[in-house]
C-alpha cells in the first residue's frame, strides 16, 4: 500500500437452492472442453469463462466462505479483522486464517485480504483452478494491492516494498489493481448499476481509504467513489469473463466494516461468487 500517513495507516439471505455440479474436492466441475482440461504449469494463461455443469445442494447447508489474510503488516492484520469478518458474514461458514495453504482445500467462495499476493506455484495453481472451475472469488479492500510485498531481509528498516508491475494471473483474474491513496476521509460511493450484488444499497459515506485502481474495461463497474479530490474511481465491480469474481475497495478501518451498507455488499458479493 502506500505510505503511512497515520497510526493506523499504511506505510442478504438467499431465498433459492444451489445449483451446480460438485467434484471430489468440491470444486465445481466444467462441462464441454474445459471438462478434460488438465492443470497447466506456471506460469499459465487464465482462461476466458467455463462452461459448467448444474449442480445440486442441499438448501440447508451454509456456503463455505475462506477469509484469507495476513499478519505481515499491521494496518491489515488479518488477527485483528478476524471478529469483525464473523460479525459481518454470520449465517455463512466462515473459516478465517493467514495459511496460504488454505487455498488448497474446499471453500465455495474465497474472501482475499492479502497485501502480499505471493503464493506457491500450487497455491496460486488451486486458486486459479477453482475459479476456472465455478468457485468465487471476492476481493476486499487489499486484494488489488498486486505491488507490495514483505522485505526479503527481516532486519530491514522497511515495512513493505515494492515491485514494478502486479502479479500478471492475479491481475487478470480481478481485472484492476491498486495504484494509491490519500489519507482516510469520509467520501461518498454512488451506486451506478443495478445488480445482485448492490441489491438493497443505495449510494452512502463511509469513512474508509479511498482506493485509487486501474481497472480493464472489460469489468462491470457497480459503485464509484464520489470523493472531493479524487476521479471518480470505481469502488466495487464484478469481473465475469473469469467468472464469478468480483471485488470491493472498501474495508480498512472498523467504520467501513461495522457500516451496514458495506457488509450488505460483502454479503452480496458472497452470494453471487456462490450462484
Amino acid at each position: 500500500m502506500g505510505k503511512p500517513s497515520g497510526a493506523n495507516q499504511e506505510p442478504g439471505v438467499r431465498d433459492q437452492p444451489r445449483t451446480g455440479n460438485w467434484g471430489p474436492t468440491g470444486g465445481r466441475v466444467p462441462c464441454g472442453p474445459a471438462a478434460g482440461r488438465k492443470r497447466s504449469h506456471w506460469p499459465r494463461e487464465i482462461p476466458g469463462p467455463v462452461k459448467l455443469c448444474p449442480r445440486t445442494r442441499n438448501q440447508s447447508d451454509m456456503t463455505r466462505v475462506l477469509v484469507l489474510g495476513e499478519n505481515t503488516f499491521p494496518f491489515h492484520a488479518i488477527d485483528e479483522k478476524r471478529a469483525q469478518f464473523e460479525a459481518a458474514l454470520e449465517g455463512f461458514d466462515v473459516t478465517v486464517t493467514d495459511d496460504r495453504d488454505a487455498l488448497t482445500g474446499d471453500y465455495d467462495v474465497l474472501v482475499d485480504y492479502l497485501t502480499d499476493s505471493t503464493l506457491s506455484e500450487e497455491q496460486l495453481s488451486a486458486l486459479l483452478d477453482h475459479v476456472e472451475n465455478g468457485g468465487g472469488y471476492v476481493g476486499l479492500h487489499c486484494a488489488t494491492d498486486l505491488t507490495s510485498r514483505a522485505p526479503e531481509d527481516p532486519d530491514s528498516d522497511d515495512t513493505i516494498v515494492h515491485v514494478e508491475e502486479p502479479l500478471p494471473e492475479l491481475r487478470a483474474l480481478i481485472g484492476g489493481h491498486f495504484l494509491d491513496h490519500p489519507s482516510q476521509s469520509d467520501f461518498g460511493v454512488d451506486i451506478v448499476a443495478d445488480h445482485p450484488v448492490t441489491e438493497g444499497v443505495d449510494d452512502f459515506s463511509v469513512l474508509d481509504e479511498p482506493y485509487q485502481v486501474d481497472v480493464d474495461d472489460g469489468v462491470t463497474v457497480l459503485a464509484r467513489m464520489d470523493h472531493p479530490d479524487l476521479d471518480d474511481y470505481p469502488v466495487v465491480w464484478t469481473n465475469e469473463s473469469r467468472g464469478r469474481v468480483a471485488y470491493v475497495s472498501l474495508g480498512h478501518t472498523d467504520e467501513a466494516f461495522e457500516h451496514e451498507s458495506v457488509r450488505r455488499l460483502l454479503r452480496n458479493a458472497i452470494e453471487w461468487a456462490d450462484a
